[in-house]
């Protein structure tokens, strides 16, 4: 015959099923209690994010907003600039890259400009300009070993070598040799 069971012997499994529930339930009041009550409206995220994020202002202009200007090839004293236009910049080496990936957000000045056209007046004194310096290209062109292999890379050591040999300074810019919105295109040397 089987022995009855005695509170004794299970009492520590009624100890622990206690506990669970206790921590089951307390994490529910305090999910409900933290948890937005949008969250999971649309996914897994806060519904309301949505709408507040519509109320933030624009900041990032995109590519398009910067054809409405520089969509041309420019000409500095009848030779040819470092911007070739707009359809040189998406068939080149950086197409895949906004603006403003390299410019910095550029809202205000375009902003600016689009008002000097509306009130024929010159609002804006200097023209907002990229980083020349070798740093900026070799964030995303240093041969670093993290990096996809299909992307043009550059030891910054070996090719300050090439510059020197090319007679530039060792830190010369990327955008002496090369037009920076068209890589494979060299810049014309001067006459």
């Amino acid at each position: 015959m089987s022995e009855r069971v005695k509170f004794n012997d299970v009492r520590h499994l009624v100890r622990a099923a206690v506990i669970v529930v206790v921590v089951v339930v307390g994490f529910l009041i305090a999910r409900s209690l933290t948890v937005p009550k949008s969250f999971g409206q649309y996914g897994h995220y806060r519904g309301d994010s949505v709408v507040e994020k519509m109320g933030l202002p624009v900041i990032v202009q995109g590519s398009e907003s910067c054809r409405e200007c520089h969509g041309e090839a420019i000409k500095r004293k009848g030779k040819p600039s470092l911007w070739l236009g707009y359809k040189a910049w998406k068939e080149g080496g950086h197409a895949s890259n906004t603006c403003e990936n390299c410019h910095s957000n550029c809202k205000e000045h375009s902003e600016l400009r689009r008002a000097e056209k509306e009130k024929g007046i010159k609002l804006e004194k200097d023209v907002i300009t990229s980083e020349k310096a070798r740093e900026h290209c070799f964030m995303c062109h240093a041969a670093l070993a993290a990096r996809p292999k299909g992307s043009k890379l550059y030891d910054a050591e070996a090719h300050a070598g090439y510059c020197q040999a090319m007679e530039l300074k060792k830190d010369a810019a990327c955008s002496e040799c090369h037009v920076p919105h068209a890589p494979d295109t060299l810049v014309e040397p001067p006459e």
